[in-house]
């Protein structure tokens, strides 16, 4: 009986995630902007330069986070893709 319980749930848990693909994320971004009192991390160069204080006026808290995470990840890709085209050239 536990083992047809547990297979139920299993398939109900997995139809809730099928149905709500983008739950985690949201969750994530909203535990992030739960976190208004902490000084947000200072974002890589160039991210540094950019007006953030207009952004978060226009696209909201959780906006210019999820801004501010996309731009980490371009500078990663971008850093990487240089020092990989740095390694060739030597």
């Amino acid at each position: 009986m536990p083992e047809c319980q547990a297979e139920r749930e299993r398939v109900q848990q997995a139809a809730w995630r099928a149905r709500n693909p983008d739950y985690g994320r949201a969750r994530r971004l909203l535990a992030l902007a739960d976190v208004e009192d902490a000084d947000p991390p200072a974002p890589p160069r160039p991210l540094d330069r950019l007006p953030w204080d207009l952004a978060q006026t226009e696209f909201g808290t959780q906006g210019t986070e999820f801004l501010g995470q996309f731009g980490r990840v371009l500078v990663r890709h971008a850093q990487t893709q240089k020092e990989a085209q740095d390694h060739d050239s030597s």
